[in-house]
Parts: C-alpha cells; sequence; structure tokens
C-alpha cells in the first residue's frame, strides 16, 4: 500500500549545563530538545485533498446523518399537520438547493423552510448525508488506485487523474431523499438519474 503520510522523528538529546561553580544561583540546567515531525504528503493524500475541498467538515458516517433527518423531518411534519403516512421526496442539488414533494399542500412550506435555513437542523443532517456519500465514494476510487499504483508504478498519476474524475462527478451529484412511516431511503444521484454508490460502475485499467 502506499502511505499517504510519512512520519520521521528524531531522538531528543539532553544536555546539561551549569553556571560558574562560585556562583550562588549555580544548579544544573536540562535542556531537552523537541522531536521534530517531518510530513510529507504522496500524490495519493494530495489528491484526497483537493478531492475534498469544500466539502463540510462533518461526521463521515452518513448514515447517522440521514437517521437525524427521519427526526427533524418528523417534527417538521407534526409542526404543519402532514400525515405519517405521506411519502416526502427531497432532492437537492450540489448547490445545495432542496426541492420538496408530497401529496400535502404544507410540503411547500417545509421546502420553503429548508431554503430558507429555519429549518437548519434537518438542512445540516441532509447535506451532512450527502457529503458522507459523496466521501466514500471518493474513499473507494482511492483505495483502488493506491492498490494499481503498488503493481504498477509507472502509471501512478494517470490513476490519481482518475480519482480526480471520479471525485468531480459524485461532487457533482444530486441527494435523493425519500421519506415514508419513519423510515427513509437516500441515495446520490449522478447524470441520466444514475444513483452512485460508493464502488457501483467503478473501473480502473490496469
Amino acid at each position: 500500500m502506499i502511505h499517504s503520510v510519512q512520519q520521521s522523528q528524531t531522538v531528543a538529546n539532553l544536555y546539561q549545563t551549569r553556571l560558574p561553580t562560585d556562583s550562588p544561583a549555580a544548579e544544573p540546567t536540562k535542556v531537552k530538545a523537541e522531536p521534530q515531525d517531518k510530513v510529507d504528503i504522496s500524490p495519493a493524500g494530495k489528491v484526497m485533498t483537493e478531492s475534498l475541498e469544500g466539502l463540510a467538515p462533518l461526521t463521515l458516517d452518513p448514515a447517522v446523518h440521514f437517521a437525524n433527518a427521519d427526526k427533524e423531518l418528523k417534527k417538521l411534519m407534526d409542526r404543519y399537520g402532514v400525515p405519517e403516512g405521506t411519502e416526502i421526496d427531497i432532492t437537492s442539488d450540489s448547490r445545495g438547493n432542496f426541492k420538496v414533494e408530497g401529496d400535502h399542500p404544507m410540503l411547500k412550506q417545509i421546502e420553503e423552510d429548508l431554503n430558507s435555513g429555519e429549518a437548519g437542523d434537518l438542512r445540516n443532517s441532509l447535506i451532512g448525508g450527502q457529503t458522507g456519500l459523496i466521501i466514500q465514494r471518493i474513499g473507494m476510487a482511492m483505495e483502488m488506485a493506491m492498490n494499481a499504483a503498488d503493481k504498477n508504478p509507472s502509471k501512478t498519476e494517470q490513476y490519481y487523474d482518475w480519482v480526480l474524475n471520479v471525485a468531480s462527478e459524485a461532487k457533482g451529484g444530486s441527494l435523493s431523499y425519500t421519506y415514508l412511516n419513519g423510515e427513509s431511503t437516500a441515495d446520490l444521484v449522478g447524470k441520466n438519474n444514475r444513483v452512485i454508490t460508493a464502488d457501483a460502475g467503478l473501473k480502473l485499467n490496469v
């Protein structure tokens, strides 16, 4: 495997100095050299940093965010009198604009709350979940690229260009979240309504 971070640490040395013996304040003094860390970021690490640039610094597990989204959406449904059995479809593009659809007139109010920031907890949970799905996709591509580079180092640059393309596609995807009777499903959707899972359709020519 290619390690994304290499760390070297120097050994600390102790030095002891003394003041002149005739000085009343003469006491031994120990000076400890602090360990020095040198961090070198490999091509893999640089690609990952570039790929995740601009993404919200949230918990990575999308399931955590979508479970919280379920709770927050239920609160809004109760506030606006939306029955539990109403199917609600929420979509969001890569710019964070939300659309809420379903068979109830007050869903337009939920959409307005999401886009205005009034429903901040729900909005953050949906964005966090979408971010987690994106990171899962990029992480899978990174793993494939690193394994390929181990076997064929001469194509390392080509492999990481491929990772950048995968990352760009994932970050350009939209969120599709559906809630019904206390349960939800969520997907990252790319062009032509193609669902983007962590490993679906990923193929790297080695």
